[in-house]
């Protein structure tokens, strides 16, 4: 699902611009959610204590990984400005907390059924003031639309604009706890968003074409420095990474096309549901796999023709050696930034996932529209040999041919 916003958040790069925002909100308390991973980090200390120092009654509310957004939500107070802090899950509990606490989508998210995606209805602005502050690099949560909730026993993908912070901190200090795989993660989803939209729906957008290649040219040498340097990117580099990965929600880039077009993130979104892993680890093994498919020109996942023609555009601007050809390309930049896919993938239970990405985004739902469950459990089971797969490292490229069950234009 591609999301739209009508808002844009307001994005600083100064802990003294988020604190003169506090202010001019006149809450009289505050909540700050952290994320209990980055507590006792130098940076994240300092700009807690400033936070809290600045409103009278501030409380701060360690989110554990196991509590959601309503419990959350439960526990934050209804006139308290909120500013969270932490990885992308952290910030999504957080914006749907707050939502929660504006009462007019609990029934949206408490009653069960079966599509994966949830439109929340307009608000113009959330019952509490928001700021979030990214502690990783990649997810742009900080300033979309969109959320992840896990709840009534369903992992969904949740899209309104009252989700949407109010402003951003961008201050790479805050990411310099990121271990180097971490790092590595955050450009590869920034990398996958930038794609997605112009391989997925390739009709020409002269706007949207120009602002993804411009994007991808300075993404490309930052994720080749991000392979080689790992944690020790400088704070340039990893100030430019978070810039890029607000800028890949924008609606400059996909302003025009199907909100369907990019698939992988519903895959990735159901496998991560079903193993309990991290998103990346899982678009690992999903990324070459769909772009296979989409190379022999099954046009329901994107264009050959684009994929060849971005593929060598990234390659080159990375300034590094990568084969040519699309997919051994991807899986040679993968290897270099030391990524593999999460084992769990390989072990499973294919029937059952296809089960459930046929429910929960096809069978007459748009995401998947038009393809048979027996199709999507072949890509599964491609998924699983992927992940299973030994990954090029440097040089080493593995030249394995891609994973392919159907052909073309099979099920068109």
């Amino acid at each position: 699902m591609i999301a739209r916003s009508s808002g844009i958040t307001r994005t600083v790069v100064r802990a003294d611009d988020l604190l003169a925002w506090l202010a001019a909100t006149r809450a009289p308390r505050l909540d700050v959610v952290v994320d209990p991973a980055v507590r006792g980090q130098e940076a994240v200390e300092g700009l807690l204590a400033a936070v809290v120092r600045s409103v009278p009654e501030a409380v701060v509310l360690s989110q554990a990984a196991t509590e959601g957004a309503d419990e959350l939500s439960a526990r934050m107070r209804a006139d308290a400005a909120v500013v969270a802090v932490g990885g992308g899950s952290v910030l999504d509990s957080a914006k749907l907390a707050v939502r929660l606490g504006a009462g007019d989508c609990g029934p949206h998210l408490s009653v069960p059924h079966r599509s994966a995606m949830v439109l929340l209805p307009p608000l113009p602005r959330a019952a509490r003031a928001l700021a979030a502050v990214p502690t990783t690099i990649g997810t742009g949560s900080e300033v979309s639309k969109a959320a992840v909730h896990t709840g009534v026993g369903r992992r969904r993908l949740v899209v309104g604009e009252g989700l949407q912070p109010d402003l951003a901190l961008h201050d790479p200090a805050l990411t310099s706890g990121l271990p180097a795989p971490l790092v590595a993660e955050g450009v590869v989803e920034i990398l996958a968003r930038l794609l997605g939209p112009c391989l997925g729906d390739p009709r020409p957008r002269t706007v949207e074409d120009a602002v993804a290649r411009a994007l991808l040219g300075v993404l490309a040498p930052l994720v080749a420095e991000t392979a080689v340097l790992g944690a020790a990117l400088p704070p340039g580099a990893r100030a430019d990474l978070l810039r890029i990965g607000a800028l890949s929600h924008q609606d400059a880039l996909v302003s025009g096309r199907s909100p369907y077009a990019v698939k992988w993130w519903a895959l990735t979104n159901e496998i991560c549901a079903c193993t309990g892993a991290r998103k990346v680890p899982v678009l690992v093994a999903v990324l070459p796999v769909v772009l296979a498919r989409m190379q022999v020109g099954d046009l329901r996942w994107g264009s050959a023709r684009r994929l060849e023609e971005l593929w060598a555009f990234v390659a080159e601007a990375t300034g590094v050696a990568l084969p040519a050809e699309p997919v051994e390309g991807v899986r040679a930049l993968l290897g270099r930034l030391g990524l593999h896919g999460d084992p769990a993938v390989r072990h499973l239970d294919v029937d059952a996932v296809a089960r459930r990405v046929h429910r929960a985004w096809g069978a007459g739902l748009p995401m998947f529209a038009g393809f048979a469950e027996r199709e999507l459990a072949d890509l599964v089971l491609a998924v699983t040999r992927e992940a299973g797969a030994p990954a090029p490292t440097g040089s080493d490229v593995d030249r394995r041919p891609a994973v392919v069950t159907h052909g073309g234009t099979e099920g068109r």
